[in-house]
């Protein structure tokens, strides 16, 4: 496979180096659901299953908290899923009421024995609780693919950049950072691109990847460009030049997130 040339600034890596740790990397969280019932009282609590498709041990939480049976969202429940691929062992934790209901079999031996019953997609429990506070429980967590938009891909990228268009479903998870605007495509999509902006400067970065070739673009006064910058577009619209063929491109990009 042919690596993409890459077209960039020479002042990137000065720019890169200003931006705070971890300025580009957006974790994109993956939804799911787990519904079920607890001594006959529904619930149904939404997932992030972006660790189910590890190869080892695949592990769900509760969208919006920390994994560590705390509540951060503030919505009354708390949820997790671990299942240990090469030992076949599931274990779960709900909390609910402030109850924390340990859903696994525990030392229950026999062929009657609840337990977790997995599969590509989705995982199962019927039975009681393991631990002091006992509880009967349905749950099914459900980690099948969703479309786009349910995935948070509620956004658009469209434009054109040396020629070759680019129009793109985009993640807007990261869009109301306190300190920067983050978005990003699917890294599955025909073409990728990653938007960073520093709220504070309007600064920042676009990386596209499209038809094999890989550009890196900066909006900085160092850099002679700039964002335009609204609630909920931001657009780069300049004329380049290559640092390595001495080319010029055009660049027109818009990166809207109004359905976020």
């Amino acid at each position: 496979m042919a690596i993409p040339k890459s077209r960039d600034f020479t002042m990137l890596p000065l720019i890169l180096a200003s931006l705070p740790m971890g300025a580009l990397a957006q974790t994109q969280p993956v939804p799911g659901q787990a519904e079920g019932t607890v001594d006959g009282v529904p619930f149904s609590v939404p997932l992030d299953c972006s660790g189910w498709q590890n190869e080892i041990q695949r592990m769900v939480s509760s969208a919006g908290d920390d994994r560590r049976n705390s509540d951060e969202n503030g919505d009354g429940y708390v949820f997790s899923f671990s299942y240990l691929l090469p030992a076949d062992r599931a274990n779960g934790t709900l909390v609910v009421d402030g109850r924390e209901l340990l859903i696994n079999p525990g030392p229950r031996p026999g062929p009657d024995a609840p337990a977790w019953v997995v599969d590509d997609d989705s995982a199962r429990f019927s039975g009681p609780t393991f631990g002091q506070d006992s509880a009967q429980v349905e749950v099914t967590v459900d980690c099948a693919p969703r479309e786009a938009a349910a995935r948070g891909f509620t956004g658009r990228v469209t434009g054109e950049i040396d020629g070759k268009t680019v129009d793109e479903a985009l993640f807007c998870g990261g869009w109301d950072g306190a300190t920067a605007i983050e978005a990003r495509t699917d890294d599955a999509a025909a073409a990728t691109a990653e938007l960073f902006v520093i709220r504070e400067s309007g600064e920042g970065t676009i990386e596209i990847e499209a038809e094999g070739e890989l550009y890196r673009l900066v909006a900085a006064p160092i850099a002679g460009t700039e964002f335009d910058v609204t609630e909920d577009r931001v657009r780069f619209s300049q004329e380049l030049t290559s640092r390595q063929t001495g080319e010029s491109y055009t660049a027109d990009l818009t990166f809207d997130c109004t359905g976020r």
